[in-house]
């Protein structure tokens, strides 16, 4: 693969085609961040008969593997604290601050 171009931060996506279940037991993914090309450049190098290259240039990597192995994000859990909760969790951050000025 040729030299990796630097793509500005704003401009980095991940792309995901997921096709209907009665089409295909594939997708594809497409990304230009550094942390989702070497990903999928694991996913390669430890799955070679799962997971096929389409296309890899400068710019990113894109990349053919099962659909079963996608799992949509779950939103973050919200948490209900009570003000002693939310008083301690202070100072442990508290100290956890000092801490780390200290080393």
């Amino acid at each position: 693969m040729s030299q990796r171009v630097n793509v500005p931060q704003d401009e980095q996506e991940e792309i995901l085609n997921l096709f209907p279940k009665q089409t295909s037991d594939r997708m594809s993914a497409y990304s230009c961040i550094p942390a989702g090309i070497r990903y999928y450049q694991g996913l390669l190098e430890q799955y070679p008969d799962e997971v096929k290259l389409i296309k890899a240039d400068q710019y990113g990597i894109e990349v053919d593997l099962p659909v079963s192995w996608y799992r949509r994000p779950k939103p973050p859990a919200k948490k209900n604290l009570t003000a002693d909760q939310r008083a301690a969790a202070a100072a442990r951050l508290s100290a956890a601050r000092q801490k780390r000025r200290e080393v």
